[in-house]
């Protein structure tokens, strides 16, 4: 609660409310534009640009919480064999955590992940 607040200088809640039943109300249309959903579709199918280069946004959620987790994963990734899984937005721009990591000389690589179970999917 403490980066929203930040982030959108203490919202109002009720207004937040009515914008995220607006969105809630758009996906659930039937004529809803599926144009919408590009990015999951480039995320999908690794055509992203993550814009690596560019200076970060004035977004003090992700800057703060890209740095609490840069306190953490290092040692991690050192330590373990494992896996992590972070919102879309935490990888973007110079602040993100794929720059951070590579800057402390880790290794930065997409891999395939094949789908499971599912036979529709057609990256």
């Amino acid at each position: 609660m403490n980066f929203i607040n930040k982030e959108y200088d203490f919202p109002n809640w009720k207004d937040e409310r009515k914008r995220i039943s607006y969105l809630l109300d758009q996906f659930n249309r039937d004529d809803f534009n599926k144009n919408e959903c590009n990015r999951a579709i480039k995320y999908r199918n690794y055509d992203l640009d993550y814009k690596l280069n560019q200076e970060c946004k004035t977004d003090v959620l992700l800057k703060e919480r890209n740095g609490n987790w840069m306190n953490i994963l290092p040692q991690l990734l050192k330590e373990n064999n494992c896996f992590i899984a972070v919102g879309l937005n935490h990888l973007y721009n110079k602040c993100g955590l794929l720059v951070q990591l590579k800057e402390q000389g880790f290794l930065i690589e997409p891999i395939e992940l094949k789908p499971a179970g599912n036979t529709n999917y057609k990256p």
